[in-house]
């Protein structure tokens, strides 16, 4: 009972933190006017990062509503945070690709302007794909809290591979291959081929841009196409590694079967607290990364900041001149 409340105590913290962090970054993005295209598709990453948060906090709340015996089943409201956990994952790990390809074909081709069609198809990837991939698994009654245990005796059974949320409904004493396919749709396929595209991608800019720098042409990151500060973007792909990897790590234990060791079912009792943590910390990592590191960015907030408080205190609601108007009409 104890470790439940420690893992709820992570997983809402690091919720909670990455839903404030997310709503920062949009609303002081949207303050200095910040909105140049590949600033937008980080809103739409965040965005969807929020939504995860939600649906862990949500899932978690729910959880520990619930009694021991009913935590072993699903209920409605665990059937609809396992739709938006779904939606927002797959979306999270579409909009990270969707951003790395978009900079690296920018790059390539040395083009600064995106076309309306590819902007049309890069929201129908980051949106209307995981809204079918949901769609499909929640009309195959995959959604929701799994009773799956393979001998675990220490972890609770719907917790096999996620945290306290719901996710993919595995009801059986032994994982499928449809059991397993439906975990990859449903999220981890899409996260897998993030880490590579992401990694590769961005390695190749990296040295693309070290290389300039050794024949002193201009940086990759300061030019036409994109500007410095979104060198950043490079480091996306190492923060997605280090929160992702616990869940990764603990989704190969169950497909393989390796609860069954001991050995395994104690590291595993310490992976899922870095689990929670990093499943829900998306949003508030591109907060930090983004905004808070960003010496720029601050620097910007700084002097928006005092120009609205120059205006509000040296500027009064109603001039002399206007007064003097106000009285000839």
């Amino acid at each position: 009972m104890r470790e439940d409340i420690l893992i709820s105590v992570v997983t809402l913290v690091s919720g909670f933190a990455s839903i404030l962090g997310g709503v920062a970054l949009i609303l002081s993005h949207i303050f200095v006017r910040r909105l140049y295209f590949v600033r937008v598709l980080l809103i739409c990453l965040t965005f969807a990062d929020i939504l995860q948060a939600s649906g862990a906090v949500l899932g978690t709340t729910n959880y520990l509503t619930l009694s021991e015996q009913k935590r072993k089943d699903s209920n409605s409201f665990c059937v609809v945070q396992s739709f938006i956990t779904t939606f927002s994952s797959v979306s999270s790990f579409i909009w990270t690709t969707v951003i790395t390809i978009h900079l690296f074909y920018c790059f390539m081709k040395q083009i600064s302007e995106t076309k309306n069609y590819t902007i049309f198809l890069y929201h129908v990837a980051g949106w209307l794909v995981p809204a079918f991939i949901s769609v499909v698994a929640l009309e195959s009654d995959k959604l929701g809290r799994g009773t799956f245990n393979s001998g675990a005796k220490d972890h609770d059974p719907g917790m096999i591979s996620s945290g306290q949320w719901c996710w993919v409904k595995v009801n059986a004493t032994e994982i499928t291959s449809t059991d397993i396919a439906f975990m990859f749709l449903a999220g981890k396929g899409w996260e897998f081929a993030t880490y590579l595209i992401a990694g590769a991608f961005y390695i190749i800019l990296m040295v693309n841009n070290y290389l300039r720098r050794r024949r002193e042409d201009p940086s990759l990151w300061n030019s036409d196409i994109v500007r410095a500060d979104d060198e950043r973007f490079c480091y996306t792909p190492f923060i997605l590694y280090l929160l992702r990897i616990w869940g990764s790590t603990r989704f190969i234990f169950t497909i393989i079967g390796a609860y069954k060791n001991q050995t395994v079912d104690k590291v595993d009792s310490v992976l899922v607290y870095f689990h929670c943590i990093g499943d829900s910390s998306q949003a508030f990592a591109n907060f930090l990364l983004f905004c808070v590191f960003d010496k720029d960015f601050r620097k910007e907030i700084y002097r928006g900041c005092n120009s609205r408080n120059n205006n509000e205190e040296g500027t009064p609601l109603l001039s002399c001149e206007d007064q003097e108007d106000e009285t000839n009409i």
